[in-house]
């Protein structure tokens, strides 16, 4: 598994400059690859916009840490009680993956919030010792609803999630989440709109991206919550 896992890391590493080569070379040489060898060799096409180049690879988790020093209340905990079981951030539930907001203590650019994750441990395991990808799945949408709803004050439900992971994470080692509003429905007060949110999770000793996403919510009409 630690062969796996180390060769997984290496291609990680490699992937921007190679998919960038790739890009380059068929661009530069099309007729020289058929639509049958890139199948073969799992080539795609991905033009201006290649994800993995420009996918952030790493945070300086020292300077948010810094900088998202507010806690932001759990809400729903307060107003539910032990009827709030939420998994990812409910005190009240015992598997709960102990997930805590942040914001700024001084706001700047887009609504954002972070999030400490403390190790998952290894209940929440894929092979041995890296966290399940569903559990950082889950972590992006947690800390993507909490995102808005620090901003917006609004109740939404998740509409998609698409998310990409980049690195294998470690279920002893501690996690952050940076949310930051991408949009916002662009419609009249009380009518129904999307909201879409981007998330990073990385690792908080050193910042390493372990996962890149975007969550789009749904808020159905006067949901917003009086303060």
């Amino acid at each position: 598994i630690s062969r796996i896992v180390r060769q997984l890391e290496m291609a990680t590493e490699r992937q921007c400059h190679l998919q960038h080569v790739m890009c380059v070379t068929l661009t530069q040489r099309p007729l020289f690859f058929s639509p049958s060898i890139l199948c073969r060799l799992r080539i795609r096409w991905h033009g201006s916009d290649c994800l993995s180049c420009t996918m952030p690879k790493q945070h300086d988790a020292e300077a948010l840490l810094a900088a998202y020093s507010e806690p932001v209340e759990n809400y729903f905990a307060k107003v539910l009680g032990r009827d709030f079981q939420c998994f990812g951030c409910s005190a009240h539930n015992d598997a709960e993956l102990g997930i805590r907001v942040y914001s700024q203590k001084e706001p700047k650019g887009a609504p954002s919030v972070l999030a400490h994750i403390p190790a998952v441990g290894r209940q929440r395991t894929s092979f041995p010792g890296l966290v399940h990808g569903g559990v950082l799945s889950s972590i992006a949408d947690d800390v993507a609803y909490w995102t808005i709803f620090h901003a917006e004050r609004v109740l939404a439900l998740t509409v998609s999630l698409n998310i990409r992971f980049t690195s294998p994470a470690s279920a002893e080692s501690a996690l952050l989440a940076l949310g930051t509003i991408k949009s916002t429905p662009a419609c009249e007060q009380g009518k129904p709109g999307m909201y879409e949110v981007a998330v990073d999770i990385f690792s908080a000793a050193s910042g390493r991206v372990h996962a890149a996403g975007t969550v789009a919510f749904f808020a159905a009409p006067d949901q917003q919550l009086q303060a």
